[in-house]
């Protein structure tokens, strides 16, 4: 808001210097503006809406647009019970997604299909906060963070927070993997990024993706210098 005042400002200031003068005013510089659009749904349970979703997804993507579910949608619900979640990651697969984390909820699947179900999709896992959770053979490590480059100048770094509250899961959850303190350990990331990728210290975290109190995705902007 206040730049765009600037500029405005600016451009009047010029127009009464070449009236003063007698010369044409420059014409003010015209930038295009950048559009980065997130779509984020989260606490997914059911299939039903999915159909309207990606109506939703198709209508509104842009050629800059990242859709992002941040935690709990391979459980619960009735379907997911009987087929462990391949159904929901199928459809996943279907609407356009392209970045999720874990929740909480993901730990009601056993670790086994977990895997399974991280094989299956088509779309990007962070785990930022858990980082031993235990993998199979031959799995990849998930990434910590996630970066999408908009422009030469301009890329939008992405880290999960997965909550460590004890009350919301039951022994043997994730293998006993231990999630470290989700705020912290996110913006300890979020600086490491900006270190790894030569940020300028204007660079901050801007945006919080989800309300979502169980899991989060984390988002900020990175200008490059």
């Amino acid at each position: 808001m206040y730049r765009g005042a600037f500029s405005d400002a600016k451009a009047n200031i010029a127009g009464y210097e070449a009236a003063w003068s007698g010369a044409e005013p420059e014409p003010e510089a015209q930038t295009e503006p950048i559009v980065f659009r997130i779509i984020s749904i989260n606490d997914v349970y059911e299939l039903d809406n999915l159909p309207r979703v990606k109506t939703f997804i198709d209508q509104h993507r842009l050629p800059n647009t990242l859709v992002t579910l941040p935690g709990d949608f391979l459980m619960p619900s009735l379907l997911s019970s009987l087929d462990n979640a391949v159904s929901m990651v199928d459809i996943l697969n279907e609407i356009g997604l392209d970045l999720v984390c874990l929740g909480n909820h993901e730990a009601d699947i056993p670790l086994k299909q977990l895997w399974a179900r991280i094989r299956d999709s088509k779309f990007q896992w962070l785990n930022t906060n858990m980082p031993d959770l235990p993998l199979d053979d031959g799995m990849p490590q998930l990434p910590t963070h996630w970066v999408k480059q908009i422009n030469a100048d301009l890329s939008v770094g992405f880290v999960s927070a997965l909550t460590n509250s004890p009350a919301l899961y039951k022994r043997g959850s994730f293998g006993d993997a231990p999630i470290t303190d989700p705020i912290q350990t996110a913006l300890t990331e979020v600086l490491s990024v900006h270190g790894l990728h030569d940020c300028s210290g204007s660079s901050r975290l801007c945006l919080s993706v989800s309300a979502v109190w169980c899991s989060h995705i984390f988002v900020w902007k990175m200008t490059v210098t």
